[in-house]
C-alpha cells in the first residue's frame, strides 16, 4: 500500500511495525478520578467567562493611544449576532451586493460590518491615563468611521475579540487580586 504525496506520486509505506500496548484496566474509581482530571484540565484550559464575553468585556490596550473595551465576537454574544444579522446578512442577500466582483473590496460590507463591531464589541473607551469617554451614539459613529479609516485597528481588535483567551475566567480571579 502507497500513500500519495503533493503530486501525485505514491511512496511505498514503512514495513509495518506493530506497537503492542497493554491495556490495564482501571478500577471504576481510578477511571473516574482520570475522567475528572481530564475534564478539569480542559476546563480550565478553554472554559470562558460570560460575563466577560458578554457584559463587562475585557481591557485592550493600544499602546500609547489608550484602551478599547471589547465584548468577544462570538456566538454568546447574542448583541453581536443581533446586530449582524440585522445590519450585514440583509445587505449580503441583496441583489446590489451579489453584482458586485468579488475580487474587490465592498465599502459597503466593510461599512456595515466596521458598524456592528462599534456598536455590539466595542463598549468603552479610556485615555492614555485611564479616563473613561463616554461610549453614546456620536463615539460610535466616530469609532466606526476610525475603523474603516484604519483597518490595521480593526484587524488587531477584531483579533483580540476573537480571542478566547481574553476571556477565560482566571483573568478575572487576576483582576480581583
Amino acid at each position: 500500500m502507497a500513500l500519495p504525496d503533493r503530486v501525485g506520486k505514491r511512496h511505498p509505506l514503512p514495513e509495518r511495525h506493530t506497537m503492542t500496548t497493554k491495556k490495564n484496566k482501571a478500577s471504576p474509581q481510578a477511571a473516574q478520578d482520570l475522567l475528572g482530571s481530564f475534564i478539569s484540565g480542559l476546563r480550565d484550559k478553554f472554559e470562558t467567562d460570560p460575563v466577560l464575553e458578554t457584559e463587562k468585556g475585557v481591557d485592550i490596550e493600544v499602546e500609547g493611544y489608550g484602551t478599547f473595551t471589547i465584548l468577544r465576537g462570538h456566538s454568546r454574544n447574542q448583541k453581536f449576532i443581533k446586530a449582524f444579522r440585522e445590519t450585514v446578512v440583509p445587505y449580503m442577500e441583496s441583489k446590489e451586493a451579489k453584482e458586485k466582483p468579488k475580487d474587490q473590496p465592498d465599502p459597503e460590507l466593510i461599512a456595515r460590518n466596521r458598524q456592528v463591531f462599534a456598536e455590539a464589541i466595542i463598549v468603552g473607551l479610556k485615555t492614555q491615563d485611564g479616563q473613561a469617554i463616554p461610549y453614546d451614539d456620536a463615539a460610535k459613529q466616530e469609532v466606526k468611521q476610525l475603523l474603516i479609516d484604519a483597518p490595521d485597528l480593526y484587524e488587531l481588535l477584531d483579533t483580540e475579540a476573537a480571542n478566547a483567551a481574553n476571556f477565560r475566567k482566571r483573568y478575572e480571579a487576576e483582576e480581583k487580586n
